[in-house]
């Protein structure tokens, strides 16, 4: 058959995104130029559907997805769902190996479930499958038929003939006495380090294939599988088969499993004559052999480490059926390692190439490279038969050493090992790290010296690619500049040229600030603050970079000999190391790079949630978040791209929701909460990371364990995931592991909350919250934060999670009766610790430790949470109200805001002091926080601010916060040029991240109250929408808005607008609403009418046939893009005068927060064949009822999948209260929505209010 990706439609709706076991083929990846070598760049592998091993569990399913969505002309009642689909599955000769023949979807309970387990025979290992899916509409028209998708069928870990092996040198000097590093904190450095070095340049291999001529023929498939530690990139014949080398495989706790990856590599033998093939593969050195620094941050020596190696085999599939293993690895002449050209590869610290040995070695992966073991005189390289990598020890062995320390601390635990134990292998579960985008320089400018600084205009994690390679490099004449020298060895001197990266400028001198972006946090504080101690080299240990100046910087080295400029032409890109970064200083050349990109790279799910609106800031403030969590989403969900690269608990507690609109993170948070649940501890703690560094222990319970809310993130997770991705089978592998989890917390947590608090048997009289002593809590707020309410409610979020699982396992039938004991007990558990936290808090009618204390989280947790009881809501929200809307002002006075208006000119002073932004009383000037018009909220309470402020009608308040323009807010981020979210709400030159997304909740409140669109809190699987837009009363603000969810079962979409000639003295005006709800869907509508006082209509029509989406789609698109490169986003910055030593405000036009409108108001649907309306009477007394039957006067309306339109003629715009006293002495109506009492209760089925 000719491949091909393309649809064909004859119903009303059409298969999409076709995935197995939550993975999508990946033809090419978006930041790829040119074509890979395999048939794709990635293939997704399953197990063999009847692999069973009780030693080694693995989940060997192979479950089929797709989405759906309608077609142009389809009719509204064809497209509401599917009504019979039908799977077909070949191999690649086009045989079918199964056909599910039609199936009726009525015969499914509830309709089309979820996924479609395989249906077809055994699939053996080096099986390579085709398949399609072709469904028919709800009026029985079709099939309409999907493209083709692939998956491969790969060896499980107890099935592999290849072994691992390593290059020789490396095996020798790993067991070198002195190597040893586990758990030695301040291990013999020097000879460590010495022993390190050694082991450079960093290994190659490759392996022989030879094809018979009797075989060659009969060839159906052939697909490689490979993997490496720490990361690898592999080619065949020559031709690089994938864009993933960085991260590859991805960080797993590699004692526990190991991911590989396979390649379709039949085009390479298919049809081809017979003879050799060869096999290459570059190994780099990730987490698994770093520089041993001893770093602030990070503590390598907690982690599995050894020599680099590989294990790679072919399978090759005959016309009969038959398959063949070729060429595994092992101890054998089908096998060669060497050294190749890359000197150094850290994750942290950078990568050196060497630029000659690159030339030399082009076609040492190809037959016509290939020769003897020895030395090779043309390239220099010494090839030597591979050594096999044999651990000493057991991955039990290793667990039980490290919950030594970790666990029982003891000090004095000491490694017996020199080997690292490997764990299983298996199939990545995730998308692998590939390149996403391009993105061209902005600006170049010349720092002198021959350096040169590239600004790419937005921070992502990647690389740079110079396409035209580099110019020669020059010595200037001044001397290197800060981390661009380099110490060589006398005689041996060779040219270079540095690449240093970093997000920010230095405010003197224009130049990258390192401090910043510093590894391992080492640094010396800069050349204006001592916020470190100055000796760096001390601290790190002696393989710390003397070059490097007392700041780890991130930087790459191309080295070439002295008479040999030309082979600058050739230094393209780094393979292995990727950095986070806006701007990169090239240094040093005559003239600067040409035809020169930033290259993102992520993990490759799909980006599939999208936000606009008529506001810059609150569009600035979504697009930080996404910059952030872009560049942060390298395998792991890491905290920042460079200082630490941690997975943290607590930051995927805070931002998971809005990841999880903007991306399908189905496979990806899958194992997420896998690495924490295969490296917790065997008394049942959960860690803070997800590998275990010893940080933040004095937060925790001891015993391994980490702070209430980050160790809490994989139960919370695992239940977000059910809600938006409905996998019954990852709630049901997963779950014993978080009943471990609260069993242990249940065990430590009263005597600990004594020990901390001392408040076990009063009212908390006297606590004004913890500061950071007893927890971690609300993190980063600028209000006193409350841990005593932060460590009690996720200790009830854990048990609600289980409470939760328990219940879906029994809706699934699955749920034994121990399963069913446990759910009891957590929801007895969590209904416990709800009514503690309430006796503690519920005073007065407030429900914080003390009234009108500002502190986070404060009452909006406990109401958001719905753990307020009923009757006392509406008067909870009325105090929390008075504080959170307040026009009164707090006074900041931190650090850098000190100095920065001790800098400003006086004029500019006056003007602040006059508009209230900032004060002055007789210690000098601070800024002005403003209650009402500030975000001050930590990681976890801006979201709950926010979704309460909104919820329950007071969501102009909320749109004051985030569209501020002043500090605290995201505003004042982009005002000092920001495109990444910051880790924290003041500026820090030398210390907090700038790329960093803590603060990311705002994105989902964004998409979900802004826009109005999300998941209905009690859906699994993403089935049900809720769409429910926050009108404004007033057009101060916002004036339209629209944003995308992607789910399981296909794209919805809203957006919503003011029609009007003149809205800013308008009394009232039209709203017009479009809404796109997905085939296969439940969209539940909700009336926007929280805060009136007054009766208004709206119509209803629906589509009668779909219009061209598509073309709407491309014409948004492309006005946008243009609004973008003109710059119509954010307008201004402050800029430094290092010579006036003044700050000034510059008008400085910027893409970031670009106001773009929505494809659903796209002037090509004008022709849209609407259907008669019906008539809505909007009643704001009527109280809110979960009924789906859309009768006059409800506030929920249920609409079945299809275009809506919604016009309410007469919406009042009325006057925002004034800033003083604001809301402080509110006493008008808070809605009906607070007084019902349906609301105030957690539903077992809702994972949106689970925490």
């Amino acid at each position: 058959m000719p491949w091909s990706s393309a649809s064909t439609a004859k119903a009303a709706v059409v298969a999409f995104d076709l995935s197995v076991n939550h993975l999508q083929r990946i033809e090419l990846a978006g930041g790829r130029t040119e074509q890979v070598g395999a048939a794709e760049d990635f293939l997704p592998i399953v197990l063999p559907n009847s692999y069973n091993n009780d030693e080694q569990p693995v989940n060997s399913a192979i479950d089929l997805r797709f989405r759906l969505k309608g077609i142009v002309g389809g009719s509204f009642s064809a497209m509401q769902d599917i009504s019979a689909y039908q799977i077909v599955a070949m191999d690649l000769a086009q045989h079918t190996i199964w056909d599910s023949g039609k199936v009726d979807c009525e015969t499914e309970q509830e309709g089309m479930s979820s996924f479609v387990s395989w249906g077809g025979p055994e699939l053996a290992p080096g099986t390579i499958v085709s398949w399609q899916v072709k469904v028919w509409d709800m009026e029985g028209a079709g099939p309409s038929a999907s493209g083709w998708s692939k998956f491969g069928v790969g060896p499980p870990s107890d099935g592999w003939n290849g072994e691992w092996i390593s290059h020789s040198l490396d095996i020798k000097k790993y067991l070198h006495k002195d190597q040893r590093r586990f758990l030695e904190s301040r291990y013999k450095s020097e000879k460590v380090c010495r022993i390190w070095t050694k082991r450079r340049p960093l290994p190659i291999a490759r392996g022989k294939v030879e094809v018979s001529k009797s075989e060659a023929p009969r060839i159906v498939s052939a697909l490689l599988v490979a993997t490496g530690l720490g990361a690898f990139s592999m080619s065949l014949d020559g031709q690089e088969l994938s864009s993933t080398s960085m991260h590859s495989p991805s960080l797993t706790d590699v004692t526990q499993r190991v991911f590989y990856r396979g390649f379709d590599v039949t085009s390479f033998f298919r049809g081809k004559p017979p003879g050799s093939h060869v096999m290459g593969v570059v190994l780099g050195s990730g987490w698994w052999d770093p520089r041993p620094i001893q770093g602030d941050l990070v503590n390598h020596h907690y982690m599995p480490q050894g020599p680099l190696t590989l294990i790679a085999e072919l399978h090759l599939t005959y016309d009969d059926g038959t398959t063949q293993v070729k060429t595994p690895t092992g101890e054998n002449a089908a096998w060669q390692l060497g050294k190749g050209y890359i000197r150094d590869s850290d994750i942290f610290s950078g990568e050196t190439i060497d630029l000659d040995r690159y030339k030399k070695l082009k076609g040492w992966d190809s037959p016509k490279g290939w020769d003897d073991y020895g030395l090779d005189p043309k390239t220099g390289v010494t090839w030597t038969e591979p050594q096999l990598y044999v651990s000493d020890t057991t991955t039990a062995k290793f667990r039980r050493l490290l919950e030594k320390r970790a666990v029982k601390r003891d000090e004095f635990a000491k490694a017996t090992f020199k080997l690292a134990p490997i764990g299983k292998l298996i199939p990545t579960e995730t998308p692998p790290v590939m390149p996403i985008e391009r993105i061209p320089v902005e600006t170049t400018t010349d720092l002198g010296n021959g350096r040169w600084l590239l600004d790419f205009g937005r921070g992502i994690a990647g690389t740079v690619h110079f396409d035209s390679g580099l110019p020669p490099p020059i010595i200037p004449e001044d001397g290197y500049p800060r981390a661009h020298s380099l110490i060589q060895k006398e005689g041996k001197e060779e040219d270079f040229v540095t690449v240093v990266y970093g997000d920010s400028l230095t405010m003197e001198y224009g130049d990258i600030n390192l401090v910043l972006v510093a590894s391992y946090g080492l640094h010396d504080g800069g050349p204006r603050h001592e916020s470190k101690e100055s000796d760096t080299q001390e601290r790190a240990g002696a393989c710390y970079i003397k070059e490097h100046e007392g700041v780890m910087t991130q930087r790459d080295i191309f080295m070439a000999p002295k008479d040999k400029p030309e082979l600058f032409a050739d230094a393209k890109t780094t393979l292995f190391t990727s950095h986070g970064f806006r701007f990169a200083e090239v240094c040093c050349t005559e003239e600067p790079p040409e035809d020169v990109y930033s290259v993102l790279y992520r993990t490759a799910f799909q980006e599939w949630g999208h936000f606009d609106s008529s506001n810059v800031n609150i569009n600035g403030a979504y697009e930080l978040t996404k910059n952030a969590l872009n560049s942060n989403m390298q395998g792991t969900q890491t905290d920042c791209p460079h200082r630490e690269r941690l997975q943290y608990g607590g930051d995927l507690i805070a931002n998971s929701p809005s990841s999880m609109h903007m991306f399908d993170l189905s496979a990806f948070y899958r194992k997420v909460v896998h690495d924490w649940t295969e490296t917790q501890f065997s008394n049942g703690a959960y860690t803070e990371t997800s590998t275990w560094h010893d940080l933040l222990a004095d937060h925790g319970f001891g015993e391994g364990s980490g702070e209430t809310v980050w160790a809490s993130l994989p139960p919370v997770l695992t239940a977000r995931h059910m809600q938006h991705y409905g996998d019954i089978d990852f709630v049901r592998d997963t779950f014993s592991h978080h009943v471990e989890w609260c069993t242990f917390l249940s065990s430590k947590f009263e005597k600990a909350i004594q020990g901390w608090f001392g408040y076990a048997g009063d009212n908390l009289e006297g606590y004004r919250g913890s500061e950071n002593v007893n927890g971690l809590g609300d993190w980063l707020s600028l209000q006193t934060i409350d841990t005593y309410l932060t460590h009690h409610a996720f200790y009830m979020a854990t048990a609600r999670s289980i409470a939760y699982m328990a219940h879906m396992l029994e809706k699934d039938g699955s749920a034994d009766e121990e399963t069913s004991f446990i759910g009891k007990e957590a929801r007895s558990l969590a209904r416990k610790i709800k009514d503690h936290i309430t006796n503690k808090y519920l005073n007065d009618n407030t429900y914080q430790v003390q009234k009108g204390w500002d502190v986070s989280p404060g009452p909006d947790l406990p109401i958001f949470t719905r753990m307020v009881p009923g009757k006392s809501r509406c008067d909870i929200l009325r105090n929390w109200l008075q504080v959170a809307g307040s026009g009164h002002d707090v006074q900041w006075t931190g650090d850098e805001e000190k100095l920065f208006m001790n800098h400003l000119p006086s004029k500019t002073s006056k003007a602040l002091l006059k508009k209230k932004i900032i004060g002055e009383d007789e210690d000098g000037m601070y800024m002005n926080r403003r209650s009402r018009h500030s975000t001050a909220e930590g990681i976890l309470g801006i979201r709950y601010s926010l979704k309460t402020l909104s919820d329950f009608g007071f969501h102009n308040i909320a749109l004051s916060r985030v569209s501020n323009g002043n500090f605290p807010g995201f505003a004042y981020m982009m005002s000092f040029n920001a495109t990444t979210m910051w880790e924290t709400w003041w500026r820090s030159e030398d210390l907090y991240s700038r790329n960093h997304p803590m603060l990311g909740a705002v994105a989902e409140w964004a998409s979900s109250s802004v826009a109005g669109v999300s998941l209905a809190p009690t859906t699994t699987g993403g089935k049900d929408l809720l769409f429910w837009p926050r009108i404004p009363t007033n057009a101060d603000v916002v004036v339209y808005a629209s944003a995308t969810q992607g789910t399981k079962r296909g794209d919805a979409a809203i957006a919503w607008r003011f029609e009007g000639a003149k809205l800013k003295n308008a009394r009232t005006v039209k709203v017009r609403i479009r809404i796109l709800a997905p085939p296969g869907s439940n969209a539940l509508f909700r009336l926007p009418i929280y805060g009136c006082d007054y009766n208004a209509t709206a119509t209803v029509s629906y589509a009668r046939t779909l219009p061209d989406l598509n073309t709407a789609k491309s014409n948004a698109a492309s006005t946008c893009s243009s609004r973008r490169k003109s710059k119509n986003g954010f307008s201004y910055n402050w800029e430094y005068n290092s010579e006036t030593e003044k700050w000034n405000k510059s008008l400085n036009k910027k893409a970031i927060g670009t106001p773009c409108e929505s494809f659903l108001f796209d002037k090509s649907l004008a022709d849209t064949n609407w259907s008669d309306s019906k008539l809505l009477t909007l009643k704001p007394e009527a109280p809110f009822k979960q009924s789906f039957e859309g009768v006059e006067s409800e506030k929920l309306v249920e609409l079945t999948p299809g275009l809506y339109d919604i016009v309410i003629e007469k919406w009042k715009l009325q006057r925002e209260i004034r800033d003083q006293p604001g809301y402080g002495e509110y006493v008008g109506s808070l809605g009906s929505y607070c007084s019902d009492q349906s609301t105030s209760t957690w539903n077992i089925e809702d994972a949106t209010h689970l925490i």
